[in-house]
């Protein structure tokens, strides 16, 4: 895996590659990994409703975000008990979900919108 310290000059990452990087870090105890992984959460999951709302305003996202991506972090916030980004990866997951049902075509069920 070719790894970059992250730098607005880098392009966002998946949530995959931040997931690599967390299990690596603490499985191996490879602190750079660990820590910017943690950073890239934490700053796409602040834990004040003042930066919260700055993110959401902000086009420096450092996350490539899919379909799955709010499922996926939250999964990783569980695995890795980082509850302070819970709180705004409910609040997305949520978003997305309600999003997803409004758009939804009234002729297909809703189950098609859920991430795995």
């Amino acid at each position: 895996m070719c790894y970059h310290r992250f730098s607005p000059l880098f392009k966002a990452v998946s949530i995959k590659r931040v997931a690599e990087m967390l299990r690596l870090g603490t499985k191996y105890d490879i602190g750079h990994f660990r820590t910017q992984a943690l950073e890239i959460l934490h700053y796409e999951h602040p834990t004040t409703l003042k930066d919260f709302d700055k993110s959401c305003q902000s086009d420096n996202g450092r996350l490539i975000y899919v379909p799955t991506t709010s499922t996926q972090i939250l999964n990783l916030a569980l695995e890795f008990s980082l509850e302070a980004v819970l709180p705004s990866a409910y609040f997305i997951k949520l978003e997305d979900s309600l999003v997803c049902a409004v758009y939804t075509i009234p002729q297909r069920p809703l189950n098609h919108c859920r991430s795995v």
